[in-house]
């Protein structure tokens, strides 16, 4: 677990900087609701659920603010591979939607085919094997 040590996770979460609003305008623009369904999106490497969060909130993409904003998916699926992120995205969700699991991503996920309208990598892509994972 890359995150093993006490208080690195709690660390990760207070100083990570947040994902800027204009790019979750541009993933609401590549996921209209208009042409998904939002049931399910799935964030690899999500960490302590900061992105997570987001996609989770009820819809709301006309606000000003981050703290504000929300993707509207039914569920949100985040995926890590260090416990010690997940018991802290855990800790800190209030979205009943969310359900966090540890997956060797590496492996394979198993997900049924077109059952997904969304998956993220907000800034983890550096710890995969990039032609593997795809």
């Amino acid at each position: 677990d890359d995150f093993g040590y006490q208080g690195q996770s709690d660390m990760y979460h207070l100083y990570r900087p947040r994902y800027p609003l204009d790019m979750f305008h541009e993933i609401n623009q590549r996921v209209p609701t208009e042409k998904s369904k939002r049931s399910i999106a799935v964030d690899i490497a999500c960490g302590t659920g900061l992105l997570t969060t987001s996609l989770a909130k009820p819809l709301n993409v006309g606000c000003k603010t981050l703290d504000d904003f929300g993707m509207g998916f039914k569920k949100v699926i985040g995926i890590d591979t260090s416990q010690t992120q997940l018991e802290k995205a855990k800790e800190h969700s209030q979205c009943s939607n969310i359900e966090y699991q540890w997956q060797n991503i590496d492996e394979r996920m198993e997900f049924e085919n077109d059952s997904v309208d969304l998956v993220t990598i907000g800034q983890g892509l550096h710890w995969f094997n990039i032609p593997k994972l795809l």
